[in-house]
């Protein structure tokens, strides 16, 4: 008896040592089982899945450089994109590398973004070497929303439709996958929006005041969106890789599901602010017109009473008569433009009346020995004759003398 109670207890206390140990086991097995399977279980989206195992590929297989992924880069960032003209969703890796500026040898940070997209199952990669981000703009002209790429200096901004730029690899170039594709219409496709630093669309009223819109708001609006990012690095594990490539599908969104009724009526809004400005710049500029061509009538109007320059003396529009003195009667009118009316004797002749419109000019001679000028007349009926001039509003010659009458 004393035996198998002993035999009990021993077999009792095995069992209290090895059962609990069985039970940790058993969850620790289950909990690595859980992992593996969860490992390698493909993501339900298989376009998500086909990024996962390139991410993966490029780590395991010291692939980065053919991904165009420096080891050096900080705070990589991934986004999933919608673009409507292709298939699946595009990736990108937006990160930040440290470069010294040449002129001040200081180190600053250049944000990079490459652009990966599928195409016959495999992934593809789109690089736009200098600094680059990725917005959602609305193009006014186009009346279409899309993803841009855009690549800033110092001097100026680009803007390139992401979705025309892979699709013009995934399909071919917009507007040239037919025969009725053209060249232009290509290039039209796949164009590039470059605004200079600060350019804008301006004019100044009419009280010296500039109105002014900038370029890049007379082109495009940007839609605010929700940051759906997801961190990345070149050392991320396998299970931290999926992790965030699983995070990143998850928080993809379809355009239509940023468009939203409040993001239409506010693009509505800028859209209608920057046509109040056109429609301000506008009336400006035909105030501006209107007054520049009030002021050139005023000061034609002015250099006309003034008359006509000739030398240090002036001639006024309108009829000239001779003095009474003449016995004879001769009308002459100068009118502008270098045109005139004669009508009395000829002075050539003096013994006929001549009425004929002429033309005049003026000259300069020698004349008794003092350099004077001349107003010069070319009959349209022949001839011509000149009158000296010695002072404002008058001309003679040796028998006649001509006085402004008005």
């Amino acid at each position: 008896m004393g035996k198998n109670k002993e035999k009990k207890s021993t077999l009792k206390t095995v069992l209290m040592i090895t059962i609990p140990i069985l039970i940790v086991g058993l969850v620790v097995g289950g909990f690595f089982l859980k992992d593996y399977l969860d490992l390698k279980k493909p993501i339900d989206e298989i376009w998500g899945q086909t990024y996962y195992l390139y991410l993966k590929d490029v780590k395991e297989n010291n692939k980065a450089k053919e991904a165009e992924l420096p080891t050096d880069m900080k705070n990589a960032k991934i986004n999933f994109y919608e673009f409507k003209s292709v298939k699946d969703p595009v990736m990108t890796i937006t990160y930040e590398q440290d470069v010294i500026n040449k002129e001040n040898k200081q180190v600053e940070k250049e944000q990079h973004t490459n652009i990966y997209y599928i195409k016959d199952e495999s992934v593809n990669t789109l690089v736009y070497y200098g600094k680059t981000t990725v917005e959602f703009l609305y193009n006014i002209e186009d009346k279409e929303y899309d993803y841009y790429i855009h690549r800033y200096d110092e001097d100026s901004d680009t803007y390139s439709s992401l979705s025309k730029q892979v699709e013009s690899y995934t399909n071919g170039p917009t507007n040239c996958s037919n025969e009725e594709g053209t060249e232009e219409n290509c290039l039209e496709a796949l164009k590039d929006y470059t605004f200079k630093k600060d350019e804008k669309s301006s004019i100044t009223d009419v009280n010296g005041n500039e109105i002014s819109i900038p370029k890049f708001d007379e082109t495009f609006v940007k839609v605010e969106t929700e940051d759906k990012s997801i961190d990345y690095n070149l050392e991320l594990s396998e299970k931290e890789l999926k992790k965030e490539i699983t995070a990143g599908v998850e928080n993809y969104q379809p355009q239509e599901n940023i468009i939203t009724e409040k993001v239409k009526s506010a693009i509505e809004e800028t859209i209608k602010q920057v046509d109040a400005k056109h429609e301000e710049m506008k009336k400006a500029e035909e105030e501006v017109k209107k007054k520049e061509e009030e002021e050139k009538a005023k000061k034609e109007a002015e250099e006309l009473a003034k008359g006509y320059a000739i030398g240090p003396y002036r001639l006024k529009y309108g009829t000239y008569k001779n003095l009474p003195m003449d016995n004879i009667s001769i009308t002459i009118t100068l009118s502008p433009n270098g045109k005139c009316h004669y009508s009395g004797k000829d002075p050539s002749a003096g013994t006929s009346n001549i009425n004929t419109d002429c033309t005049y000019t003026q000259t300069k001679a020698m004349y008794y020995g003092v350099m004077t000028y001349f107003l010069k007349m070319n009959f349209k009926s022949g001839g011509s004759t000149s009158w000296q001039m010695t002072k404002s509003n008058a001309f003679n010659n040796q028998w006649l003398s001509f006085e402004y009458k008005g």
